[in-house]
Parts: structure tokens; sequence; C-alpha cells
């Protein structure tokens, strides 16, 4: 049951993970969503017990730094970065989404480590796949109206497009469970930390988005605080 809950949320946390790439450049989305880890520890310390030391908390100050560099335009406007989350509605896509995925987060956790019945992680990867087909199914039954216009006013070509995505996804969660069979598992969430850094330069390369470089920087911060309070 609570896993069946926590796929709930985490469909949620995935249409606002699509709702911020679609409503915010791709190269100030992303770095913003790598905050998980940050909000993952304050909420964890608060509600489960989980301690918080040095070394992540040194993790949140990069994280809270990257941020306001993320956001910062220029040195005269100081001060808009602490007012961007709550003037811009895009935002609310990444806040909401951000809790969404603390909260999935936090379960996971729970369900892996910290209940009394026990759940291998293949388990856990195979409930959750299936309750999120139920999920998706169901909404698919709800907005049936809403698909069939969306299926005859869209491009077919697009189609093409989300069975490449649906397939590399599955590619990228296959081969981060392999890899975690032959590494450690610090080594595999370091590189998908990375990796955000990576698509958020790429894709703001190819979108042909502004201040790269200064973005460059402060997603690398991010992404170093992240790893800091994984533990990596």
């Amino acid at each position: 049951m609570i896993l069946f809950v926590k796929n709930i949320l985490g469909a949620f946390a995935f249409l606002y993970v699509m709702l911020s790439i679609k409503n915010l450049e791709i190269s100030k989305a992303l770095p913003l969503l790598a905050l998980t880890p940050g909000f993952v520890a304050l909420f964890a310390f608060i509600t489960i017990g989980d301690s918080i030391s040095q070394i992540e908390v040194a993790g949140i100050v990069l994280l809270l730094i990257g941020t306001y560099l993320l956001e910062l335009k220029s040195i005269q406007a100081m001060f808009e970065p602490f007012q961007a989350f709550y003037k811009n509605k895009n935002y609310r896509y990444v806040l909401i989404a951000l809790i969404l995925l603390t909260t999935t987060s936090i379960l996971d956790r729970y369900l892996l480590n910290k209940s009394n019945k026990t759940i291998t992680p293949v388990e856990f990867m195979a409930f959750q796949q299936f309750f999120l087909a139920v999920i998706f199914a169901a909404i698919y039954l709800f907005s049936r109206k809403n698909l069939k216009k969306l299926t005859t006013s869209v491009n077919k070509n697009i189609w093409y497009w989300i069975i490449i995505v649906a397939v590399l996804t599955i590619g990228y969660r296959y081969t981060q469970i392999e890899a975690t069979k032959l590494t450690p598992a610090a080594i595999v969430l370091a590189v998908k930390r990375i990796s955000v850094f990576i698509a958020a330069i790429i894709g703001g390369r190819i979108f042909r988005e502004k201040r790269l470089l200064v973005k460059a920087a402060a997603a690398a911060i991010i992404i170093a605080g992240a790893i800091l309070i994984s533990g990596y």
C-alpha cells in the first residue's frame, strides 16, 4: 500500500518535472531539479530521524550557492534570485516536483531500509513499474477524450521521438542496475549526478540558451553539493 501511494506521488512528480522542462530553460530546470538531495536530507532528518553530517551541511550550502548563481542575472539585481520562486509561476512546477521527489525518496528509503517488511531492490522496481502502469492506465481511461484530441492534433513524427525516449529511459534504468552490480553505488550515483550537468550544457547549446557559462558554473556547484550530500 505504501509503495502504491508512493507511485501515485511519483506519477505527479514526473508530470511536474516535465512541466518544469517545458516552461523553463533546460539549463535552469535540470540543475534546479538536482536540488532533491538537499530536500531529502533535511526532510529525512525531520521525519525519520536520519542524521546530517558536516559534509552534508557543506553540500547544502553549495546547493544554495549554486541556486543563487543560477538565478543571478546581474550584480545590480543581487536580490532578484530570492524572489524568483514566488514571482515566476513556472518555478512553482520545480518546487512542487522537488517536494514530490523528496517525499518519494524518503518513502523509498523507508521501504528499503526502515520498514519491518524486507523488499529487495529488484522486487521494489518490478512492483513500482507495475503500479505506474496501472496509474497511467487509469489516467488514460479518465482523460480519453483529451488523449484522443492529442493523438489527432499532434504531428505523427513526434510519436517516434516518444518511443525513442521510452527506449532510452528503459535503457538507462537497466544499465544503472547493471552498473550497480559491477561497481560501488557511490560511483554509479556520482556519474548520474554529473549527467545532469552534461544534459543541461548540451541542451542549452542545442536550444541556444543564454548565459551558459554562468549556468554551467552554477550547475557544477549544485552537482558538487548533491554529491557531498549523497555521501559520494
